[in-house]
């Protein structure tokens, strides 16, 4: 039997965002180019591959963009030209993670080396259904950065984490944008447990430029979207000044009256927040709780996603304030829209209300993030009409 070897093996890239769907097979802004060298007892030859998915599933075109009609089986035989060259795309027009594999057609042991996965997934999906990922270090809505470290770790939140529990053998990829491309897979089982590493030499860390964090679920079949965050960073060597032990506080900030929904850009909102009865832990006098809101929606009338991050209100803290827990179990921390800050925060062309996030955190009087709620509250947003009311 004649001895099969795959040589010079390139994957374009582990992902691109998918087409929009129903668009026309063709290499470009929405395919993965794969190309090799088939040998045949070391020379080069024509020859049939099997290409198939253990997971997941994608198009396929050969040389040119022509599409390869699959086989029975749902796999497709690729072959190579006379001098050995092997070229073809996965191409999709809906998100997923796959996990490609090709073989020799007559020899299944000689096996071609590529990615265990691969993605097609948006950058900036519309609304996101689990929560925003998880980023330690955060001062200001900056990343803050050891010089020497170099990974960040990015976790899931714990809302998709919860609503996930059962598909624990599910995949799960993490999508970075910063300086380069990057992604990262796992099974959620792994990633609950250490989160996805992020290299830092592949960030932004120049204080202006943007990093994009997003990520996806895929449970064999459907893909699913979590929101994605924008953040800049910097490398900061002063230990004293970069945050620590985030996402360690229990309390969790609600609007009044326990209630979910913003619907006006300009109506005054009341906070609710569980101040403990007196001074204990990172909440002392002269500490500070700086509420903020993360929004999420579309431009009017279009399914053009819309994004946004209002710091809302810094509340230095007071005897007063320990008393009014006292009274009341809680205390009020208002916020007044300004500045159009909640304006035009609409649902899509197609009904689809947008979502806010209630976050915040807690300083030492010097300005040191102190911690960040291992919870937060989701609701619905629209202040853009035509549902957009005054409450």
């Amino acid at each position: 039997m004649p001895i099969i070897t795959y040589e010079n093996i390139d994957v374009e890239t582990l992902t691109k965002e998918p087409a929009p769907y129903g668009t026309t097979m063709a290499p470009g802004d929405h395919s993965i180019k794969v190309t090799a060298t088939l040998k045949v007892d070391g020379a080069a030859a024509s020859h049939d591959s099997t290409l198939g998915f253990e997971e997941g599933t994608a198009n396929v075109m050969g040389k040119g963009g022509n599409p390869i009609t699959p086989n029975r089986d749902g796999t497709f035989t690729i072959t190579s030209a006379a001098n050995g060259a092997i070229e073809f795309y996965f191409f999709y027009d809906k998100e997923v993670i796959f996990t490609p594999y090709m073989l020799a057609a007559d020899d299944q042991s000689q096996k071609m080396d590529l990615p265990e996965y691969i993605a097609f997934m948006t950058v900036k999906p519309v609304i996101g259904n689990f929560g925003y990922p998880v980023i330690e270090n955060i001062l200001k809505g900056v990343i803050q950065i050891d010089p020497s470290q170099t990974i960040i770790p990015v976790s899931l939140p714990r809302m998709a984490i919860a609503n996930y529990s059962d598909w624990k053998q599910a995949k799960t990829a993490l999508l970075v944008q910063g300086a380069k491309t990057q992604i990262y897979f796992g099974d959620l089982a792994e990633v609950i447990t250490n989160g996805y590493p992020v290299s830092v030499a592949e960030l932004n860390t120049d204080g202006t430029g943007e990093n994009i964090f997003r990520y996806m679920f895929f449970n064999g079949e459907t893909a699913e979207d979590g929101n994605y965050v924008t953040y800049t960073a910097v490398l900061n060597d002063d230990a004293d000044s970069r945050p620590t032990d985030l996402r360690n506080e229990h309390e969790i900030a609600r609007m009044y009256n326990y209630n979910t929904e913003i619907t006006s850009p300009t109506q005054p909102i009341d906070f609710w927040f569980p101040l403990p009865t007196a001074p204990t832990g990172d909440y002392q006098l002269g500490n500070s709780i700086q509420i903020e809101l993360r929004l999420d929606a579309y431009e009017h009338g279009t399914n053009t996603s819309k994004h946004g991050h209002v710091t809302a209100t810094t509340l230095g803290l007071a005897q007063s304030d320990f008393d009014a827990a006292t009274k009341n179990g809680y205390i009020v921390i208002p916020f007044t829209p300004s500045g159009g800050n909640l304006d035009d925060y609409s649902m899509s062309k197609d009904g689809v209300l947008g979502s806010f996030e209630i976050d915040y955190t807690v300083m030492d009087s010097s300005g040191r993030v102190l911690g960040r709620p291992i919870d937060t509250i989701v609701g619905s947003l629209n202040t853009g009409g035509p549902r957009s009311r005054e409450k």
